[in-house]
């Protein structure tokens, strides 16, 4: 994502920007399908799913609160959510 990010800068597709991955200790994808997933899901191979409105609030009220807070805010900027695989799934569900 940051490659995408930062070749649409240098070809003017976007503004300058502040990009901000999340990410967790020790590489485990528990904690992803935790915070990226809306629904339960049985298999035990994905481990706890269902916390997507926990993970959500953080980022609303915690994350950005924070960034805008310790970085010069510009007004006329928008803010941006992306993500691919579960992380695609988490924007879909903010969209909705």
């Amino acid at each position: 994502m940051a490659g995408i990010v930062s070749q649409q800068i240098t070809n003017g597709g976007i503004l300058i920007s502040i990009f901000v991955g999340i990410g967790y200790l020790g590489g485990d994808d528990t904690e992803t399908n935790r915070d990226y997933t809306p629904s339960v899901t049985q298999n035990v191979e994905y481990g706890i799913t269902s916390g997507v409105e926990n993970f959500y609030n953080f980022i609303r009220t915690e994350l950005v609160p924070e960034l805008e807070d310790n970085y010069q805010d510009d007004s006329t900027n928008t803010k941006t959510l992306m993500g691919h695989s579960y992380g695609g799934l988490f924007t879909l569900f903010t969209i909705f």
